[in-house]
């Protein structure tokens, strides 16, 4: 997940950081006016070149994700857009990389040893 953002603090500031964010998700940059949000192969370097937030390589998990997507990512496809959103002081769009699924399992081991007569420890413990 990557996010294209802009800061917000007045009415003003907001109108112009959507009308930028539009711009970049669905038109182009001023560099490049073919490559977009939607289309761009390299998202690392689309981010790095267009965000005020740096590119996060890695997987969230769903109580790690920001509030405005913890109840669609279940049925999001690799490839979707969310935004913009709020999210403290910025408007963000979120675009899903990948999904991965892992079970929330754990395991408590605990090992009871019991002495018997004849085993070795216990007869060396006799001594």
């Amino acid at each position: 997940m990557w996010c294209i953002s802009g800061r917000n603090h007045q009415q003003k500031d907001q109108a112009e950081a959507e009308k930028g964010i539009d711009k970049l998700l669905n038109v182009g940059t001023d560099a490049n006016p073919n490559e977009n949000f939607r289309n761009t192969t390299n998202d690392s370097m689309f981010v790095s070149l267009n965000s005020d937030m740096p590119f996060y390589n890695g997987y969230l998990t769903e109580d790690k994700l920001p509030q405005a997507l913890r109840s669609q990512i279940a049925t999001l496809s690799v490839g979707a857009i969310v935004g913009p959103y709020k999210e403290q002081d910025f408007l963000v769009v979120s675009k899903l990389l990948d999904k991965k699924v892992e079970a929330k399992t754990s395991t408590t081991a605990r090992h009871i040893l019991i002495s018997y007569k004849g085993a070795q420890m216990s007869e060396e413990k006799k001594r």
